[in-house]
């Protein structure tokens, strides 16, 4: 009997994050952060976090104009009794359980664990890892659930899943943590009208220590399905955190626009202990949240630019900065997905003139938009606030320092002061939420949708009391983090980090057989043009066969090759399709 766990850390590089299905990065058993950077190696080493508590959020407008959302917070015992929790897939209600002991956990696996599977499977008396036989590939059709649900390599090509004919969980770096979750299930007074969505989530990370950025960096992937038979417009998703950088109590918040993040960072030079958590001391940290990759942009139809020219940019709903979309301006039609599109904080407790903690449904989806809970636009200077200290335009972004020089966030409508951030206006530090968010976009029934985020860390060594060094190392490495994602980067400490939207589908579109193997393959590939380039990598991302396919079924002859790992890749036209087999 192996115990299954209701959440699991992501620890296999320097940051050690708590994964739980229900809330994000957070202790329940201590009410503790638990987002730890650098990670203790050690009992008596200091215990850091960055963020206290986070959690994904998503809301939209039915055909009747009713707002309905899934936006939780923290998991407290204040809650309680109303909260059910929310584990699992879609299924008819008479069967969902408050207990479930099939649901109610995440699934941790590593690419070791795999490894070791595909190696091992054929020898007798072999038993899978608990992970590994238990993933939750598929649902109980015969209580309403969806057959297919998380995503595995079906080696057999039966399409179902079977470790034992050599099927293994499809996971993204080395180490990964899956759950799956859904807003029927939860009875929770934030969450009044569900949109019977359900959510599949995937952290990752890669151990990479000689690579700064990859190294503190983890990675999560929200899959949404609209299992409902409501389409939905003006849809936005999003992501909350109750950033605390060490001691909670004298932090910053802000966001970077043309990274596409939002980040905490201390309020002054020396971050002191506080509240059983260490402080960074004189070495102050910065924690942010990157939007790598939001969900697809609504077919209107043009190739969307990507241009400083403002006026074009909002004429024909482009962006200015590379790091708020994917796909603008490659001069490929309807292949555009959003970034991060607003920005928004508030303070603890009640609610002053729209600043405060939000209570139902109109409060998020506002918060969500850019506007106060009251409906109020945020606009530029002091608090954001018509109704405050703000005396601006309209704006999307609170608190973006010099990283928008194109005023993209004032529709290109410049503002004095033209620096706005928490220091400039005079803010006390104090305890500080946000939320980035993207969209808007149509969510039909029937279909899913993909965010792709990054956790970038950062912390300047070098240059003691100054709270503004860890932010520059932050944005250095989320320049690295962006380029390696949108490069299909290949890490040279094994594992790929790719963009392409529906890698998952591609994989299963590139069959390889036998596989494992042990001196040539067959690549089976339907070609969309008449040739594609087939490239095969070995671990260290040195290509070691570079050639032409012309027909469906192609030989790779990797007979002078060591045993290992590879990855196949397969470039045809606008498509990059990409493979792992292993030589034994």
């Amino acid at each position: 009997y192996v115990k299954r766990k209701e959440y699991e850390n992501l620890d296999i590089n320097n940051v050690n994050a708590l994964v739980d299905k229900e809330v994000l990065f957070h202790n329940k058993t201590f009410s503790i952060a638990a987002f730890s950077v650098p990670k203790q190696n050690d009992v008596n080493d200091p215990y850091y976090s960055t963020i206290y508590a986070a959690n994904f959020w998503i809301a939209g407008i039915d055909q009747n104009g009713t707002k309905k959302g899934y936006s939780p917070l923290y998991f407290e015992s204040f809650e309680l009794p109303f909260f059910t929790g929310d584990a699992g897939p879609l299924m008819d209600s008479n069967s969902y359980e408050k207990y479930s002991y099939e649901w109610d956990r995440v699934w941790k696996v590593s690419q070791t664990d795999i490894d070791y599977h595909i190696a091992n499977y054929t020898t007798g008396g072999y038993q899978a890892i608990e992970v590994i036989e238990n993933w939750p590939a598929h649902g109980d059709t015969s209580k309403g659930q969806a057959f297919n649900l998380a995503p595995f390599v079906d080696v057999d090509l039966d399409g179902v899943y079977n470790p034992m004919n050599g099927d293994y969980p499809k996971i993204k770096g080395q180490q990964a943590v899956y759950f799956i979750k859904n807003d029927e299930r939860i009875v929770h007074n934030y969450t009044p009208s569900p949109l019977g969505i359900e959510i599949h989530g995937m952290a990752y990370a890669y151990d990479c220590s000689n690579d700064s950025a990859i190294n503190n960096t983890i990675f999560l992937d929200y899959k949404v399905y609209n299992r409902s038979a409501e389409d939905y417009h003006d849809v936005y998703m999003g992501f909350w955190a109750d950033m605390d950088i060490g001691n909670s109590s004298d932090d910053y918040i802000g966001c970077d626009i043309s990274r596409g993040a939002f980040y905490g960072y201390n309020g002054d030079g020396n971050d002191e202990d506080a509240n059983g958590i260490s402080g960074y001391d004189i070495y102050p940290a910065a924690q942010s949240v990157v939007f790598l990759k939001g969900p697809k942009k609504d077919n209107d139809g043009m190739d969307n630019p990507l241009t400083t020219n403002i006026p074009i940019a909002l004429s024909e709903d482009g962006i200015p900065y590379a790091g708020l979309g994917v796909g603008y301006g490659d001069s490929i039609i309807d292949n555009e997905y959003l970034g991060m599109e607003h920005f928004m904080y508030y303070n603890i407790g009640a609610q002053i003139n729209g600043n405060g903690d939000p209570n139902n449904a109109n409060d998020f989806y506002n918060y969500l938009t850019g506007k106060w809970t009251n409906g109020n636009q945020m606009i530029w200077g002091g608090d954001g606030n018509p109704l405050g200290t703000g005396t601006g335009s309209p704006a999307k972004y609170i608190f973006p320092g010099i990283t928008d020089p194109l005023f993209w966030g004032t529709n290109g409508v410049p503002q004095t002061p033209s620096v706005w951030d928490e220091a400039s206006i005079g803010n006390t530090p104090g305890d500080r939420r946000g939320v980035g968010s993207t969209g808007p976009f149509t969510f039909s029934a029937g279909t899913s949708t993909e965010m792709t985020l990054a956790f970038v860390f950062g912390r300047d060594y070098n240059a003691p009391n100054d709270n503004l060094a860890p932010v520059v190392v932050m944005q250095e490495r989320i320049d690295s983090i962006r380029s390696y994602f949108l490069n299909d980067f290949q890490s040279v400490c094994g594992g790929i980090l790719a963009s392409v939207s529906d890698i998952q589908e591609n994989e299963n579109r590139l069959q390889v057989y036998p596989n494992p193997f042990n001196e040539q393959v067959t690549v089976f590939h339907e070609l969309k043009q008449q040739s594609a380039q087939l490239k095969v990598f070995n671990l260290f991302g040195e290509v070691v066969v570079n050639q032409m396919v012309t027909q469906t079924n192609t030989i790779v002859d990797l007979s002078q090759q060591a045993k290992g790992i590879y990855f196949i890749q397969i470039i045809d036209g606008s498509n990059k399709i990409i493979g792992k087999i292993i030589k034994q």
